[in-house]
């Protein structure tokens, strides 16, 4: 919650996350919004496991040597968050949807850019899934936090498994790939008696 309420409340609830970011006083980041996410969707994550993405004291002298965030940019990642995303989550518009989020993706982006080497910290990644968002006519690309994990999104299963089959033609890349579902419930977690130990 340094930064972010979004990794305690995607454990607690699940879902599509929108949180209100960290104020002077802000205890614990604001959860703004929650939208199931579309049962058929899926999402198709490209790991580059030759690299890591930022965190500890690197990510803080990252976001420490940025500029401030343009007003203009970030009012237009707000609008498209809340009047693009979340719409099309709601009415599980496909179309709408990839193109808001690539919109944003776009955005931070160029933001993050002189911070993680590029517009994506791990430029095998980005090839990839420019090539695979052009080959299936797929606009939702991105990539998670600093990476180097990156995601395109796919209206079913069926197109998610074609996307897949691509990505892993690449592997000579040094990329792996993985289909996921939107997590729509939190955490669970189960506790393990062995035989013959008492219960806790």
């Amino acid at each position: 919650g340094q930064r972010s309420g979004i990794g305690i409340a995607s454990f607690e609830q699940g879902g599509f996350l929108i949180d209100g970011g960290r104020g002077p006083v802000t205890a614990l980041p604001p959860l703004l919004a929650r939208v199931a996410f579309p049962e058929d969707w899926r999402v198709v994550l490209v790991f580059d496991e030759r690299r890591e993405g930022l965190s500890g004291v690197a990510e803080r002298a990252a976001f420490g040597a940025l500029p401030a965030m343009a007003p203009a940019i970030a009012d237009e990642l707000s609008r498209r968050v809340l009047l693009g995303v979340l719409p099309a989550l709601h009415e599980a518009d496909f179309a709408s949807f990839s193109e808001h989020l690539a919109a944003v993706q776009r955005l931070n982006g160029h933001y993050f850019a002189p911070a993680q080497g590029g517009f994506y910290s791990s430029a095998p990644v980005g090839n990839c899934l420019g090539a695979l968002a052009q080959e299936f006519a797929l606009p939702g690309i991105g990539q998670s936090s600093w990476g180097p994990t990156g995601f395109i999104v796919a209206p079913d299963a069926a197109t998610a498994e074609r996307v897949a089959a691509a990505c892993r033609r690449r592997a000579a890349e040094g990329l792996r790939c993985q289909i996921v579902a939107g997590a729509n419930v939190g955490a669970s977690c189960t506790t393990h008696v062995a035989s013959g130990a008492a219960a806790p």
